[in-house]
């Protein structure tokens, strides 16, 4: 499972052979260690501590964008996910760290909707826990010392507070830093009453420095326990995973384990199953593995709901639906705008739209780069534009923005955060974050002449492929850069720099 940054080569993951421990006893493939908790025995394969990521949880508490969780019922009956903060510290959940929390609640809804999207009429989405009035709930767990130092430990400390109900898979956001994530998943290959069905208490857990990455983390472990991957699926590794890349559950896991690229599109990373015959497919084949097999997609803890069918779409990547109500498949950007909405860059403009047609803003644009490369150098210094109101929407963001060196404003002392960004201040920002003092590609468009203003980081932009501009041969750098269009300069930005 490559993806943008490090800590996705270090996803944690346990196997968990739940029931009887006698019955069970031994079971655990080579290379795992067993561990009893409660009435089970779980098998886990812990991997190092990540890299620590600089981004702090307070990044997800802008208002600037919104988007909401799909609610389903009273938010209470039926299998659920149950969102769970564990602390050793006090039992007290900060406002950034519900946020941070939520978003990855959001955002493993939105991976599962454009992954079913992706080859379905269908969607099957996570039921989490919410109030009826759809707020998440997130239970909030004090444990001793010590508690969170193993996966055993942390489970039975949650069990022992009453997190052990059959109907609940317990995904655990952990103020703690021994693992990036870890889940638990039976070895059970059942077309029907599936042992990852609601035979036991589930549980997962993310530690706080991989809480930062736009639910990637939480959907890989989320899977795990509804049963992904099972060891006789098609491209399955002895640990759990698979080998055909690119997929949110592929990486090289252990000895012996050699990837293919069979999916050759890195934006795959945030898309469950490359080819959809391992593990999830709303809608598998006869004769396939999945038809026959135990298939993610009829877990009992997913809602199936009415979608619409997937189609292709210049300044267009093929279509993939995204969650938001005006962006349809047959849009041309409609997988880039699922993929950033997915990786949290984008919240939409209200609950459940994305205005793919109108223009960016300087201040949209802000928080969209400042979301995409969080961890790229930026100084304290305070924005000091007269027209950046602080604590406004985007203040954080361009702040950001000028001290990372992106921008210096549009005059001495404004950055007129309201005004649209055209095509070619868009080729620029983009040139400042990736490509600095690059000369690479003449302009390439019929309408930007050598030595025009951005002529440089036009041509940057058409040399790499970035930009396919406008039509007949143009660039059209005047014209405002739309959502839409923000959204797959960004997507081709990531392929070649972020997730190479």
């Amino acid at each position: 499972m490559r993806n943008t940054f490090v800590f996705l080569l270090t996803v944690g993951l346990t196997v968990g052979i739940m029931g009887s421990p006698t019955a069970d006893a031994g079971a655990c493939p080579q290379g795992f260690e067993q561990i009893v908790v409660a009435n089970g025995v779980q098998c886990a394969h812990p991997d190092e501590v990540p890299v620590n990521s600089s981004r702090p949880t307070s990044f997800y508490a802008a208002s600037a964008e919104a988007r909401g969780l799909e609610c389903f019922g009273s938010g209470q009956e039926g299998n659920r996910l149950q969102a769970v903060y564990v602390t050793e510290g006090p039992a007290m959940l900060s406002g950034p760290d519900r946020s941070a929390i939520t978003q990855g609640m959001i955002n493993v809804q939105a991976i599962y909707r454009s992954s079913s999207l992706a080859v379905s009429g269908d969607v099957v989405i996570p039921r989490w826990v919410h109030s009826d009035d759809c707020r998440p709930v997130i239970e909030v767990v004090q444990v001793a010392p010590g508690a969170l130092d193993d996966f055993a430990a942390g489970i039975s400390a949650a069990a022992a507070q009453g997190l052990d109900r059959p109907d609940r898979k317990y995904v655990m956001w952990t103020d703690a830093a021994a693992y990036c994530g870890i889940a638990a998943v039976s070895i059970d290959q059942s077309k029907t009453n599936n042992r990852n069905d609601g035979d036991h208490a589930g549980y997962a857990r993310i530690d706080r420095a991989c809480w930062g990455y736009q639910g990637s983390v939480v959907a890989h472990e989320v899977t795990h326990t509804l049963g992904a991957v099972q060891p006789s699926a098609p491209h399955a590794t002895p640990y759990g995973h698979c080998t055909d890349e690119y997929d949110i559950m592929c990486y090289v896991d252990g000895p012996g384990t050699v990837t293919t690229v069979s999916c050759p599109s890195t934006g795959s990373e945030l898309i469950l199953d490359c080819n959809n015959d391992d593990y999830f497919h709303p809608d598998p084949q006869p004769g396939s593995w999945l038809f026959s097999n135990w298939n993610v997609a009829d877990s009992s803890f997913l809602e199936r709901i009415a979608g619409a069918p997937r189609s292709s779409g210049d300044e267009s990547d093929d279509g993939r639906s995204n969650g938001f109500g005006d962006v349809g498949g047959e849009s041309p950007h409609s997988r880039a705008i699922g993929w950033l909405a997915d990786r949290g860059v984008t919240r939409g403009c209200d609950a459940g739209r994305f205005c793919p047609d109108q223009a960016v803003t300087r201040g949209q644009m802000a928080a969209f780069l400042h979301r995409y490369v969080p961890d790229l150098g930026s100084t304290d210094t305070a924005a000091g534009f007269g027209d950046v109101a602080a604590g406004g929407p985007f203040a954080d963001d361009i702040a950001w923005l000028v001290g990372a060196g992106i921008t210096r404003g549009c005059g001495e002392t404004s950055f007129c955060p309201d005004q649209p960004v055209t095509r070619a201040q868009m080729a620029a920002f983009l040139y400042r974050v990736f490509a600095p003092g690059s000369t690479a590609g003449g302009a390439g468009f019929t309408d930007v002449a050598p030595g025009a203003p951005f002529s440089t980081e036009v041509g940057w932009l058409a040399a790499t492929g970035i930009s396919r501009g406008c039509g007949d041969g143009g660039f059209c750098p005047d014209q405002p850069v739309t959502r839409a269009e923000m959204a797959s300069f960004l997507y081709r930005a990531a392929e070649m720099y972020l997730d190479g």
